[in-house]
């Protein structure tokens, strides 16, 4: 049986690449073009970085955006009416018409909307993809499905070398990272890939940093590295370093401590002043209703145990969709599964956190405790700068949280589960289970998805 955990556990990676890649292409080709929340902003972002405009700037219109080819515009424009209205299917027309579109040279300006805020990184895999496929002169809508493709084949391959690396946590974290939301946000233009996978290579870092006996500062640097980049894409993932900082103050290495600091809070607080002063993040918030960060703040400082009151209404009103939109709810949170599809990936959920609980590892409730701190506020710093950024002002309940915002967090909650086995990871055994319950609940949603979109 022992050799059988082995021979299991040093399968997974390859398993797992292999069946969630052939995942990923199907959902890249079957949902429909821009049919991913927010993809129209995402895959414009990822087109000004195609044409080497990697920054987004104010538009005259008060927004930030840039300049992308004008095929591109077209192409997103018959897809606008699908969103939220389940009797518009994929016309067939509608997509040979698309699918006619050519680059011809024209550029023009569009806005980015909210992922302006957001710097480059997050688009590099598909910009590349996007002006690489426009130079074999694909056709732009061929280039924007090529482009999702390579977008989830990158990132899978991130994820897949840290599965392989991991040194505990890994049912857990297998199960997290065969979810089929996650999958559907790999294999489309948000910004969630990317967050996915630097994360997962974070989380992976900070376990074999725990189990190495001798660190170099360069062992240390790495991941801050990484954990600043990532904030300059979701600021709360800066609270995503606290293990590390944990680690370096353990060992009492208080040079790689100030470094880990300087390292993974300098990068996010250059994006914030270089994009505050080159004016990327203006003007969307004005187009919204009694938005206004500054005035929240305000609110807040004045009443602070509002937060509270807060907290308490929006978490137990939303626990559930909460649950739901990580799991699964598809399109523009307009493509609902039945209830036995979020029964069975609860289960699975369940069985992956036991099975981690049996894991053969060194153990450690400091490491434990201190992850799931980190977790925890990463959460929260997520519904703040959702209050801050998205809530009426006053308001007493954060609008615009979705489940899927915490799915890279729970990559770091993985190696904060304890072990309960000293000698053998039984709990291995658990992930054939768990992937085949995943994969049913993705044939399921796949299914839904082809009726939603194509079929009267």
């Amino acid at each position: 049986m022992k050799s059988y955990i082995v021979k299991l556990d040093q399968a997974i990676p390859v398993v797992y690449f292999s069946v969630s890649f052939a995942i990923c292409i199907v959902f890249a080709l079957v949902v429909p073009p821009f049919q991913v929340a927010d993809e129209f902003v995402h895959f414009f972002y990822a087109s000004g970085v195609s044409t080497g405009a990697i920054f987004p700037t104010g538009l005259p219109d008060g927004s930030s955006g840039g300049l992308i080819p004008e095929a591109h515009i077209q192409i997103s424009k018959g897809f606008h009416s699908i969103p939220f209205n389940a009797d518009i299917k994929l016309d067939r027309t509608l997509l040979n018409e698309i699918a006619s579109v050519r680059y011809n040279g024209s550029m023009s300006n569009v806005s980015f909307g909210a992922a302006a805020l957001y710097s480059p990184i997050a688009y590099l895999v598909p910009g590349i993809s996007l002006a690489l496929f426009r130079f074999l002169d694909l056709s732009p809508l061929d280039a924007f499905y090529a482009g999702r493709i390579a977008n989830a084949t990158f990132w899978l391959l991130v994820i897949t070398l840290s599965l392989k690396y991991l040194t505990r946590g890994r049912v857990f974290f297998s199960a997290v990272v065969m979810m089929p939301m996650l999958l559907s946000q790999l294999a489309s233009y948000s910004s969630d890939a990317a967050t996915i996978g630097l994360t997962a290579l974070i989380a992976m870092l900070i376990s074999r940093l725990w189990c190495s006996p001798i660190k170099t500062l360069k062992e240390y640097l790495f991941p801050a590295v990484l954990c600043g980049v990532l904030a300059t894409i979701k600021p709360p993932a800066i609270l995503l370093v606290l293990p590390l900082m944990f680690i370096c103050a353990r060992n009492k290495d208080w040079t790689a401590l100030v470094v880990v600091s300087f390292a993974s809070v300098s990068l996010p607080l250059i994006w914030f002043v270089f994009s505050s002063s080159s004016g990327m993040a203006q003007g969307d918030y004005a187009k919204l209703h009694n938005i206004n960060p500054s005035m929240q703040l305000e609110y807040l400082l004045e009443s602070p145990f509002q937060i509270f009151y807060i907290a308490y209404n929006t978490i137990s009103e939303n626990i559930l969709f909460y649950y739901k939109s990580a799991v699964g709810i598809f399109g523009w949170l307009d493509t609902l599964m039945p209830n036995t599809f979020y029964y069975i990936l609860g289960i699975a959920l369940v069985i992956a956190f036991i099975g981690s609980l049996f894991e053969a590892h060194i153990n450690s409730i400091s490491l434990s405790i201190i992850c799931t701190v980190s977790f925890l506020l990463y959460s929260a710093g997520i519904f703040a700068a959702l209050y801050l950024s998205w809530s009426p002002v006053g308001a007493q309940w954060v609008s615009g949280v979705q489940g899927r915002y915490f799915l890279n967090a729970f990559l770091i909650f993985a190696i904060a589960i304890p072990s309960l086995s000293k000698t053998v990871s039984w709990g291995i055994l658990a992930i054939p289970l768990v992937w085949f319950l995943q994969i049913i609940c993705t044939a399921e949603s796949l299914k839904i998805i082809i009726y939603r979109y194509y079929l009267v």
